[in-house]
Parts: structure tokens; sequence; C-alpha cells
């Protein structure tokens, strides 16, 4: 089996507002880079996966 190159960019951010609460935001797979394996040449493809971005905001709250 072999992979093609395969290069996926994140991003994750927080910011503390107090001692108990914390704001998050997330980005998966920002470039949209899709997964390619294939046996032998690479026209006989053995695995593709395309996921697209991702993308998360949210909060937590400790000791409460």
């Amino acid at each position: 089996m072999n992979v093609d190159d395969y290069t996926q960019i994140d991003f994750t951010a927080s910011y503390q507002l107090t001692d108990e609460l914390n704001v998050f935001f997330q980005a998966v797979n920002l470039t949209d880079a899709a997964f390619y394996k294939y046996t032998g040449k690479e026209k006989y493809n053995a695995q593709y996966e395309e996921y697209g971005t991702a993308w998360k905001l949210g909060v937590t709250l400790s000791n409460f």
C-alpha cells in the first residue's frame, strides 16, 4: 500500500474569560485535504476519504 502526500492544517484558539470560564474555537482540515491510498500505481485506488472542514465553538466551565 502507498499513501499519497497528505497535509492537514488545523487551528485552535482559546481565551480564559474568568477563573471558571474558558471560550474556545477549533477549525480542522482548513485546506479540505483528501486522504488517498493506492496499491502499486496511483490509478489503483484502495482508499479515498474526504471529510471537509469542521468548525467547533464552545465554552468550558470548571470548578462550579
